[in-house]
Order: structure tokens, then sequence, then C-alpha cells
């Protein structure tokens, strides 16, 4: 059984700050901040000042449900997929109260957020199983959403600047004929970074010689289950951890930049879950893409998981 993603709907906060604030405020000198903005490529972050936790997430959901005119039975899942730990002071449940605000009687809400950015991929897959018994007009929407509210949320120290976004998407089952077929995908954990910002110094320098090489071993394992090859994918849809990153990615993959969305890593940062979708939806509106086309979303989370889903458009 295939599913599609039959719209997706992105919230970016309107103040958009230059990193060097927020790396000063975690205690960054200017010769690291030179770095992380001439060497990464990184230069601006979106922060959410004034909008709750809440409201956060409530924004393009509410887009998603107000722009698709679903059968708010058909909707039978709800999943909200996170990097920080903790979303609302013990006892309580933020999607839940969002659901009943919401009138969502007929959903079933729960969250993913141990594969940390890369929880949106695992929620893809998940998506997939729980559709699988469901009638033909069953939908399931993710939404990832993260606010970078303490410094340590901020910055992955030598290797990105996080900032605020959130998104949403609908799912549905499909046939052939669909438009944004989910083909394939592949998850790989990679326990021996579990501690992910608490590694070793030694550790963390084992981890960055073995990143790329991690990656693309996932990118050819989700092309192998997608029974595809990477001539046929038109273009790479990345999270926007950092430009160095991906040049190392696409030098060993032997493709040129033209074949991966890094446009946004300078105008963002790194979003969380939210990168794929975000860049997926600006590639779609500035044409990158075009009808039959095949694509991949590729994201890291730490600790780690690598996880890629292959689509077509």
């Amino acid at each position: 059984m295939m599913i599609h993603l039959e719209k997706i709907c992105n919230y970016i906060p309107n103040e958009i700050i230059d990193i060097e604030d927020q790396l000063l405020s975690y205690g960054c000198s200017k010769a690291e901040i030179k770095v992380y903005k001439k060497i990464y490529r990184l230069q601006y972050v979106p922060k959410e000042i004034n909008a709750s936790f809440s409201s956060f997430i409530k924004t393009p959901l509410l887009k998603i449900l107000n722009e698709s005119n679903i059968e708010v039975k058909s909707l039978k899942y709800l999943i909200h997929t996170h990097t920080s730990r903790v979303s609302s002071s013990f006892g309580k449940s933020i999607m839940q109260d969002i659901k009943n605000e919401l009138g969502l009687f007929h959903t079933q809400v729960f969250s993913i957020s141990l594969n940390n950015c890369a929880s949106a991929i695992t929620a893809l897959a998940m998506a997939q199983i729980l559709l699988k018994s469901e009638t033909s007009d069953a939908k399931v929407i993710i939404i990832t959403a993260d606010l970078a509210f303490t410094p340590f949320l901020q910055v992955i120290p030598h290797v990105s600047v996080m900032g605020d976004a959130s998104g949403a998407i609908l799912l549905s089952k499909c046939d052939e004929y669909h438009n944004h077929r989910l083909l394939g995908h592949a998850s790989q954990i990679y326990g021996r970074y579990a501690a992910g910002s608490w590694m070793s110094k030694a550790l963390s320098l084992e981890f960055e010689s073995h990143y790329a090489t991690m990656v693309v071993n996932t990118i050819e394992q989700a092309l192998n289950n997608s029974k595809l090859t990477l001539n046929d994918i038109k273009l790479i849809l990345p999270h926007n951890v950092n430009y160095t990153s991906w040049e190392k990615i696409l030098l060993i993959l032997g493709i040129d930049k033209s074949r991966c969305y890094l446009d946004n890593i300078a105008k963002y940062g790194h979003c969380f879950g939210a990168d794929i979708f975000i860049n997926l939806n600006d590639a779609i509106d500035k044409r990158c893409l075009n009808q039959f086309d095949y694509y991949m979303l590729v994201t890291v989370g730490l600790g780690a998981t690598v996880s890629v889903a292959v689509f077509q458009y």
C-alpha cells in the first residue's frame, strides 16, 4: 500500500535574527562565530518571540485543516515530532489539549522524539503502517514543531545554529497516479553516538569523520528499497545542518550541488525536523521539481539516526 503527501503547510516566524546574537549568548568567541558564518555558511535563524508553543503548533495545523477541507472524522492520527524531550508541564499533554480544543474527537494523538530531528521521517514510516488498516478516506497529519528556548537547544557546538519553525503535512492512501507518492524509506541508527551533544571529544571527532559515509549509506539503502538509482533522483531536500557537511556528502555521491537544495542553510539555519518540509515547499514553489520527478528527503538526528524518504512528484 502506498501513501502520498497531500498538502504541506509551514510556519516561519517573521523575526529573523543574525546567528551571531545566538552564538554570543551561547558563549562563542568571535573567531568561532566566523567559522559558523564563513565555513558552515549559516547566517540567520527565525525566532519566535510572542507565540505560545500551542499556537506555534496550531498555526500550520489550522492551515492544513482549513485549506484541505477534510472531513474531521477522516483524520485518524495526529503525530507531533519534536527534538526537545519536554513539550509541556508534567502531567499535561499539549497535543491532547489541541485535539480537544479543535474538536478532533475521532483522532488519536501521540508524539515522537527519540530520533530527534530524524523523527519526522520515522513518523512517515509509522503513518504508512497505520493507514494500511484504515479506510480509503483516512488521513494522518504529521506536525514538526520545536522552539529553541534554551542556549543548549539553540546551538549544536561546532555543527549548527538552530531556528524556530513548525510545519504540518497531510498524508493519505493513494495509487500510482497520485502526486508525491512515498516510494520507500530507510533509517539507520548508530547507537555508538547515542550521547549526542554529550559525546567525548574523541567520539565527536569519530562521528564527524564517519558522518558523510553514514548519510550516503542510508541514501543508498533508501534508493534500493525504492527500486531506483541515484541517477533517477532530480533533487535532494536536506536538513539545513550546515553547508560543509553537504559538500562532503555530495562529493562522495559524485553529484553536482545543483541537485541538492541548499538555499535555506544561510536563510533559516537548522530548524530541527521542519527543515526538510520547508525545503520541499520552497522547491515546489520555485519549480525546481516537475510532475513525475523523483526526489528524496534526507535528515539526521543526534543520537544518531540517519533517515531518508524517497518520493515521486
